[in-house]
């Protein structure tokens, strides 16, 4: 099990959505990334960022990520949003994600960690002592109800509030 106490001042929580277009919908391609959310615990800086869609827009993006169309419509082009990363990204920092859907986006934009990134959905089940569900489910279970403000809108502000909130019950537990 990683030191997530040693490691403290160099996590950095991260929490990332998709536009999915269902299969035999006749949009071609994969999931791709559009909403991108993180937090520095040990400084409690924040990164967000809608990112500009490169295909159509799904029809339930917007009701998943429980922000408007608008506002995933207006988001960046995925190069402006990958340079504003990599400027919040410290070398020694390491990822605290959920599973490995967050990296498999940001591999898809050619994007990747300078470390592997730590699966937090492995720690909790090892504490848990069983499969640990959604990251709100293992957050609710080991620490009670992340509550607001989260640092990002929607969906993926809930993510990382709730990845905050495990991470700090899982050092504290320690």
């Amino acid at each position: 099990m990683p030191d997530l106490e040693r490691m403290w001042p160099d996590l950095v929580k991260v929490a990332a959505e998709a536009n999915a277009h269902r299969c035999g919908s006749g949009v071609p391609g994969m999931p791709e990334l559009i909403q991108l959310a993180a937090v520095r615990p040990s400084t409690s800086e924040v990164f967000h960022a809608f990112l500009s869609p490169r295909r159509p827009l799904a029809p339930c993006p917007a009701a998943h990520l429980e922000v408007s169309a608008g506002e995933i419509l207006g988001g960046r082009a995925v190069p402006d949003v990958l340079e504003a990363w990599n400027r919040f990204l410290r070398p020694a920092d390491r990822l605290a994600i959920w599973g490995g859907f967050a990296e498999e986006l940001l591999a898809q934009e050619g994007w990747s960690p300078r470390q592997v990134p730590i699966d937090l959905r492995v720690i909790a089940a090892h504490r848990l002592k069983r499969r640990p569900g959604s990251v709100d489910t293992a957050a609710r279970a080991l620490a009670g109800n992340p509550r607001e403000p989260w640092p990002a809108p929607g969906c993926a502000g809930r993510a990382v509030k709730a990845l905050a909130v495990a991470v700090e019950e899982l050092v504290r537990e320690k």
